[in-house]
């Protein structure tokens, strides 16, 4: 898999859709889920404009790169026109594990 999300470039030969799944949740910064029930390998090529944000409310995180100049759809839409998915953004509950004390190890 060939990934250039400052380019909004993605190519995968022989991809599943955990592999696709994994770099949308990473690009999007925020779970992407697979409901498709799509088995097997497939080749892909996605290209949409990159922003410089596109994770969720808030304002952009810090180090973000600015937003591009480059025409082109959003990545919502690009997946949509070119893979033939949909992706949807839904409210789910989360499990959050919360760290009340850490100490370092003994000498045992």
């Amino acid at each position: 898999m060939m990934m250039n999300p400052e380019k909004g470039e993605l190519t995968g030969v022989g991809a599943n859709m955990r592999i696709l799944t994994n770099i949308l949740s990473n690009i999007l910064k925020r779970p992407v889920v697979d409901r498709t029930g799509v088995e097997g390998t497939f080749d892909m090529k996605l290209q949409w404009k990159p922003d410089s944000f596109v994770g969720g409310p808030g304002g952009p995180p810090q180090g973000e790169p600015p937003v591009s100049e480059v025409d082109g759809a959003s990545i919502f839409t690009a997946v949509a026109e070119q893979l033939g998915l949909r992706l949807e953004s839904k409210r789910r509950p989360v499990t959050v594990y919360v760290v009340e004390k850490a100490e370092r190890p003994g000498d045992n």
